[in-house]
């Protein structure tokens, strides 16, 4: 008979498993958006571009900011 944890009545070496490839596959999301939100920064900063970009989010916002 497998022992499961107090909670749920999962079995721990799966529950523990899971929770790593969640981990794992949640740190990889937020790693990648950061990456390329720093990698699309850049580029504007470096092409100039950032300051139309910025005064177009400036004049397009709501004013409910």
């Amino acid at each position: 008979m497998k022992k499961d944890t107090a909670l749920w009545h999962s079995p721990p070496l799966e529950t523990i498993d899971a929770w790593i490839i969640g981990a794992l596959v949640g740190f990889w999301y937020i790693t990648w958006i950061t990456i390329w939100g720093v990698t699309i920064y850049n580029t504007l900063v470096l092409t100039g571009k950032f300051d139309v970009f910025r005064d177009w989010v400036v004049a397009n916002a709501t004013s409910d900011a």
